[in-house]
């Protein structure tokens, strides 16, 4: 099996049919599987991937579930059942444009044996039509980037973009598992062999909707989840542990002044340390943030003090 197409799914039955519609029309030179993990939905998910099962036996592998694991466990799942010398990626939610796209993919790898992934542009799309859409990809992206741009730029890779290398690690390290944050990881992972191409064209649509954005008082507890992967990275990364630290204290600093500003200030004074452990300030920076420091810390033990047991 040349590659395998890693789809998870969860009360997508808006979205579903096209994406897995997408990926079976496919042009290939190549035998490919569609590999779906559907996560106990509550909605016509399963009733959907259970039909177009049935419309293409030979192409599609569908697990389903007794009970909810969540996103996470899910994808480990799917991942690991997916017997392809390469893997694409590609969520319930989201769609392929282009049915060339895994022969160009694929083709690429198979010509470029120092190349560990590749993927390319993608068009963000609002559901509700709210906003305009736009490209995930900046325009000056460069078309070779390594791992230490897996941490410079975060996550540049559309999830709905990606092909790479299969088997690259026998297993999932604990520390992933543990982390809960999906296809950075993934990449940051695989990019320890070897070098990552970006093709600057869209072909694939990611779908924005109620389910899926990063917005509002999802914000900062996805910023805290990013720290914290970020802080297991720099330990098993040694060699990347400076840039590492600048992007924690970049997440920390606007956290810590949040959480000062709405006088929270146990969460404030953690984050103080978190960012000043991380960042080289000057000497009146750090006068200035240790003063807010006890402050926060002074506050914070008064207000639990006062709170009543």
């Amino acid at each position: 099996m040349m590659l395998s197409v890693c789809m998870i799914t969860y009360n997508h039955e808006k979205f579903i049919e096209q994406a897995i519609q997408s990926a079976i029309d496919q042009v290939t030179n190549f035998d490919f599987e569609l590999v779906i993990a559907e996560d106990r939905s509550t909605d016509r998910t399963r009733e959907i991937c259970f039909r177009l099962k049935e419309q293409y036996p030979n192409k599609i592998k569908l697990i389903t579930r007794d009970h909810n694991v969540g996103a996470h466990n899910n994808f480990i799942e799917c991942f690991n059942s997916c017997k392809g010398k390469y893997i694409s990626l590609l969520e319930g939610d989201d769609y392929w444009t282009d049915v060339n796209k895994l022969q160009q993919q694929v083709d690429f790898l198979e010509n470029n044996s120092d190349y560990a992934i590749c993927f390319h542009n993608c068009l963000e799309k609002f559901d509700d039509k709210s906003k305009e859409d736009f490209l995930y990809c900046p325009s000056d992206l460069p078309d070779t980037l390594i791992q230490r741009d897996l941490i410079d730029k975060m996550n540049f890779i559309p999830t709905c973009s990606v092909v790479f290398r299969n088997k690259l690690f026998k297993e999932f390290p604990l520390w992933y598992k543990s982390l809960g944050m999906g296809d950075w990881t993934l990449h940051i992972l695989n990019s320890n062999f070897g070098k990552i191409k970006f093709f600057n064209k869209v072909m694939s649509v990611h779908r924005l909707h109620d389910g899926g954005v990063w917005t509002g008082s999802k914000q900062i507890r996805n910023e805290k989840l990013i720290i914290n992967a970020l802080g297991v990275l720099k330990k098993e990364y040694p060699k990347l542990k400076n840039d590492i630290a600048e992007k924690i204290a970049m997440f920390a600093e606007p956290i810590l002044w949040k959480h000062y500003n709405d006088k929270d200030f146990r969460e404030s004074f953690k984050y103080f340390l978190l960012y000043f452990s991380n960042t080289k300030s000057s000497p009146q920076q750090y006068l200035f943030l240790l003063k807010l420091a006890l402050r926060s810390y002074s506050l914070g033990n008064k207000n639990l003090k006062e709170q009543p047991l």
